[in-house]
């Protein structure tokens, strides 16, 4: 780190901690910085000064950063560099499977609730899922919600509409057979 960057680093520290020492005007307090951080490149030194101060010892002790936990900080960073994520891969088959496990639960739960016996429960919950499926199918012609096709439905404020329900327009559509043009 040259004297310059340790100069910016010092003002930084003293932007966000009141107490942070004064450099002197011989220039000692520079250059003992910038000798400690000789190997710690300037954005390394920066992030390290950042993550200090919103760290819980800080909050604890209230103690000034030194050279020493930003020598320390880089060190632990090249010997344990932060794992690597990346954005997890959304798969909307999977996710729309999950839903209908959801939903589908929910239904066998609600018809045993209702005093159905176990494996009626599951049938009502089948084809509760498969009309649920049926509806988003297609896309609701209701003018206020126009829901494109696998949303759901939406009352007059875009608010989606609760438990599953769909506008009877739309239902009407997905009831309808598709017609195939084959020549």
């Amino acid at each position: 780190m040259t004297i310059e960057e340790a100069a910016q680093l010092l003002v930084m520290a003293k932007v966000l901690d009141s107490r942070f020492v004064e450099p002197d005007d011989g220039g000692f307090v520079l250059r003992l910085w910038s000798r400690s951080l000789e190997d710690v490149p300037m954005a390394a030194a920066e992030e390290a000064l950042g993550e200090y101060y919103r760290s819980a010892r800080y909050r604890e002790t209230r103690d000034s950063i030194m050279p020493a936990d930003i020598v320390q900080w880089y060190r632990d960073r090249k010997r344990y560099p932060p794992a690597k994520r990346g954005k997890p891969v959304a798969l909307p088959d999977e996710i729309h499977a999950g839903v209908d496990r959801v939903l589908a639960a929910l239904a066998e739960r609600k018809a045993i609730t209702a005093g159905e016996d176990p494996a009626t429960a599951a049938d009502i919950a089948e084809g509760e899922t498969a009309r649920r499926r049926l509806v988003q199918s297609v896309a609701c012609t209701w003018p206020p919600c126009k829901a494109s096709v696998g949303s759901p439905c939406v009352g007059p404020r875009g608010v989606p509409l609760s438990r599953g329900r769909a506008h009877e327009a739309r239902e009407a559509a997905a009831a309808k057979p598709s017609v195939s043009l084959a020549n």
